[in-house]
C-alpha cells in the first residue's frame, strides 16, 4: 500500500489506553486510524449529500411544486383502488 505518514502528538497514557483496545479487537492503531478517517470522509460525504437533497426539497417547496397530504392519500388511494379492481378482474 502506498500512502503517508502522518506524525500525531498525543498524550502517551491515551496512546496506550487506544493500543491496548484496539489490540484487543485485532487491529493495529493505524489501521483502526485508517479506518476513523475513512469513516470521517465518508460522513462528510454522505452531509453534503444529503444538504443538496434538503435544499433541492425546500426549492421545490418554495416553488410550489409539491402535494398537500391529503392530495398525496387521494392520490394513492386511487391507485390501490385501480390495483384492487384489475387483481378482482384477473380472478374472474
Amino acid at each position: 500500500m502506498s500512502g503517508s505518514v502522518i506524525n500525531l502528538n498525543v498524550e502517551e497514557d491515551l496512546k496506550q489506553k487506544f493500543a491496548e483496545v484496539v489490540k484487543k479487537k485485532d487491529t493495529t492503531v493505524s489501521q483502526a486510524l485508517r479506518d476513523y478517517m475513512r469513516t470521517v470522509v465518508e460522513q462528510a460525504n454522505y452531509n453534503s449529500w444529503l444538504n443538496e437533497k434538503v435544499q433541492i426539497a425546500r426549492q421545490d417547496y418554495l416553488e410550489g411544486n409539491c402535494k398537500s397530504s391529503d392530495e398525496v392519500e387521494a392520490l394513492f388511494a386511487a391507485k390501490r383502488a385501480n390495483t384492487a379492481k384489475k387483481i378482482a378482474e384477473s380472478k374472474k
